[in-house]
């Protein structure tokens, strides 16, 4: 049964049991290319390109996870639009302390949206990054091949600062760290200034329009002062945690105030008391 249309040209519903594929795919503006089939309702907006996106649950109270994870807070319909979400991506850029938390590894894309990103000319896998400047990482993690993994062209993509910006005697050590990640099967790139918003500008580079963001709010936080953040999907938990990080991170010795962001409210969905919210970037031209 396809989603009512609210007023505004915001779709508002309580999703079924087991939604079709097209209804999550209008709801998340990532349809195929246009054919010569009926175009969508006009209140399908498709995101843009290159577009990056922030993809975060949090609890009413503004926290972000529940004893260290944010699986958590969602239900099984946030799983299945995050799961879709990231397997329609070009790439999932997401911090070191997420890759942990969560046992981050590969992304997998499931058999039907394979013939999707084909028609969407996207590479058949998602690749990861993550930004570290120390690069003390735990190569065992999932997020690495392993090793004995052959040289790949979605080898997990380590952003850091260049080596010959450290003092001498720190310089050893990040080499070596260096040598680690990539004997795990990691690709490890240098920026001039290793911030979120650089390693977004080598990704697209790189050949990834479509990026999601994945967290944790440190990453959040920076991706947002930075202006990085094109579109936002939030999904609001029915919970209230009483402690732990704030979804989008807190300030941490920024001198500047911030400025605001302004994004427009682009689509809603409601089920199980979980909200699901779709932003766009609102921008001045």
């Amino acid at each position: 049964m396809p989603l009512p249309i609210a007023p505004h040209g915001l779709r508002v519903a309580l999703m079924s049991e087991q939604p079709h594929l097209d209804e999550i795919l209008r709801f998340l503006g990532r349809c195929a290319p246009p054919s010569p089939d009926p175009a969508p309702p006009a209140a399908v907006t498709s995101a843009p390109s290159p577009c990056t996106t922030a993809i975060a649950v949090t609890s009413i109270d503004g926290r972000g996870a529940i004893d260290g994870t944010s699986g958590a807070l969602g239900n099984a319909t946030d799983a299945l639009l995050f799961n879709t979400l990231r397997a329609l991506s070009d790439a999932v850029f997401v911090g070191p302390g997420t890759i942990i938390a969560e046992n981050y590894g590969p992304v997998e894309v499931p058999e039907e949206l394979a013939p999707l990103r084909a028609q969407r000319g996207q590479r058949p896998y998602v690749a990861m990054a993550t930004l570290s400047r120390s690069l003390d990482l735990d190569t065992s993690l999932p997020f690495f091949p392993g090793a004995d993994a052959s040289p790949r062209a979605d080898a997990p993509i380590i952003f850091t600062r260049s080596e010959t910006e450290l003092p001498r005697q720190e310089r050893e050590r990040f080499h070596r760290r260096r040598q680690a990640c990539e004997a795990a099967g990691a690709r490890v790139i240098e920026l001039p200034a290793p911030t979120v918003a650089e390693a977004m500008r080598a990704l697209r580079t790189m050949g990834f329009s479509a990026i999601n963001v994945e967290g944790g709010p440190t990453i959040y936080r920076q991706a947002l002062l930075e202006d990085c953040v094109d579109e936002v999907f939030l999904t609001v938990a029915p919970t209230w945690v009483g402690a732990g990080p704030a979804t989008f991170g807190t300030p941490d010795g920024e001198g500047t105030p911030p400025t605001p962001r302004t994004f427009t409210l682009a689509g809603t969905l409601v089920r199980d008391s979980h909200l699901f919210l779709r932003y766009f970037r609102s921008r001045s031209h």
